[in-house]
């Protein structure tokens, strides 16, 4: 019998199930540990996107935006220059999807965007549409061979799944039938985990081993780590060394890792086509067997194990363990289920905050008071990013402020049980120069008194930072709608995944 490949558009019939995804996890306890991860490094990636054009990384950039984000998309970029052109109307799915989604009368709807300069973005849109494929990859920084090899396969071929003709162009593959291909390892260019939005890449590669498709990986990890993103690329790159096994028939392709089983649709066949992936290790705690070897064939001793190997190349420092915020009030206090749920949100907010006392020279801002401040975690990371500001705080509750001490021993006097309404308050705390100010506080006070609580940051000539987590803006209104309601003007406009800011105009 023949060991030469088949070129499955050869035996592919006339039939295109509908678009789905499936997942099913091997376990309860895998799910609960990875379906987060892979959440998270599917933020990461779609933050690369952007990073990757900002950066001059690429040319274009292509990505799907919910249309209650477009208008706020398109101001950010602009800010570095950029442009925005909607290209289509889509459903929001939860799931991969191999093509674009008419909009439905029931769910969320998104936009199919491209943005880059202007000049590049009238190239990009006239190509997009002339579907001139090997031009669309050339403005996106996609490698030529791939852009050429993708216009091959999906337009004139029309597949809708490229993983074999990938895997067949793979050098270093082991070819078992003409329906049946190994490759014993991959570079960062395989993509063969997208149905759960895992990839390095952000195309479709001529093959597993694509030596451009793996440099251009490497560039978005450098990216991925120098933004804050080193811990999911590591979780992204865990997953892509697992051994994984597709297979195809009858217009269903299944991919079966030791974590999950995949379902989706591919292009129909008549027979069965199989890749496997040989990988190189599964994860901690995935079982073992259950087909395609999942499962090392030689016990190692454990001081010979990769796993030993990178803890000793990686020691962990014993100042990174902090036993305070280990303790449930840490998080609780501050209306948070988690410690990694405040820690995001604290985070991105106080990347607002460092811009502006770097935009506004913050060796000259001495104190900052937060009003509604909980236990103090959110001054106390502030204050790790900039050590030489004196953190201020009123709150409601005694406890929290007791806790609020405890965190800036330093500064017990500058911590205050009471109403932050009350002013007589404020004249007894050092003037601020900036104030945080949770946004539902304003808009959830009588209007007489946000004026009059306004109208003392005015004459301190404080330098309010409104915020609202994303938890917040989803059960409410839109921010901007919150800030009109109160007769207020913004300005430092900026709107994230866990937490939305801007300067308060006063």
């Amino acid at each position: 019998m023949s060991t030469t490949p088949l070129a499955l558009a050869t035996e592919r019939y006339d039939m295109d199930l509908h678009d789905f995804t499936r997942c099913s996890w091997t376990s309860s306890d895998l799910r609960a540990t990875w379906q987060p991860r892979i959440q998270r490094i599917a933020h990461m990636l779609g933050e690369l996107e952007w990073l990757a054009l900002t950066s001059g990384l690429r040319r274009c950039a292509l990505k799907l935006i919910p249309e209650y984000s477009l208008a706020e998309a398109s101001r950010n970029l602009e800010q570095n220059g950029l442009q925005l052109h909607v290209l289509a109307r889509t459903s929001i799915a939860g799931t991969y999807r191999a093509s674009l989604q008419p909009p439905s009368s029931a769910g969320q709807h998104a936009v199919w965007t491209a943005a880059a300069d202007p000049a590049s973005l009238h190239d990009f849109v006239a190509a997009y549409h002339a579907r001139d494929e090997e031009r669309v990859g050339e403005l996106l920084g996609y490698p030529n061979c791939c852009s050429v090899s993708f216009a091959e396969r999906w337009q004139r071929q029309g597949l809708i799944d490229t993983t074999w003709p990938m895997a067949v162009a793979t050098r270093q593959k082991r070819v078992v039938s003409p329906r049946h291909v190994i490759i014993p390892s991959a570079t960062e260019a395989g993509v063969h985990l997208r149905w759960l939005g895992v990839r390095a890449v952000f195309h479709l590669p001529c093959s597993f081993d694509c030596a451009q498709s793996a440099a251009l990986a490497a560039e978005h990890r450098a990216l991925a780590e120098q933004h804050g993103f080193a811990l999911e690329w590591r979780w992204l790159a865990e997953l892509q060394q697992q051994p994984c096994e597709w297979t195809a028939l009858h217009g269903i392709a299944e991919l079966k890792t030791p974590l999950f089983k995949i379902a989706a649709r591919t292009d129909a066949t008549l027979r069965k086509y199989t890749v496997q992936y040989e990988g190189r290790a599964s994860s901690t705690g995935a079982p073992c067997g259950l087909s395609f070897p999942f499962q090392t064939p030689i016990s190692l001793k454990v001081i010979g194990s990769e796993t030993y190997k990178a803890g000793l190349r990686n020691p962990i420092s014993c100042t990174s363990y902090d036993p305070v915020e280990q303790s449930e009030w840490y998080h609780r206090d501050n209306g948070f289920s988690t410690h990694y749920a405040m820690s995001k949100s604290h985070a991105a907010l106080v990347r607002s905050a460092v811009e502006y006392l770097a935009a506004n020279d913050g060796n000259r801002v001495s104190h900052v008071l937060d009003l509604g401040c909980g236990n103090g975690a959110l001054l106390r990371t502030l204050l790790r990013a900039y050590p030489s500001l004196a953190p201020a705080g009123i709150d409601i509750s005694e406890q929290k402020i007791d806790h609020a001490r405890s965190l800036h021993p330093a500064h017990v006097s500058n911590f205050m049980t009471g109403n932050l309404f009350d002013i007589t308050l404020l004249t007894r705390l050092p003037p601020s120069p900036l104030v945080l100010l949770m946004i539902g506080r304003l808009t959830e006070a009588a209007p007489e008194q946000a004026k009059t609580l306004l109208a003392a940051m005015q004459q301190q000539h404080a330098h309010v930072l409104l915020y609202a987590y994303d938890d917040y803006i989803r059960g409410k209104e839109p921010f901007a709608a919150l800030a009109a309601k109160i007769g207020v003007s913004l300005s430092r406009f900026r709107e994230g995944l866990f937490v939305t800011t801007a300067m308060l105009q006063v």
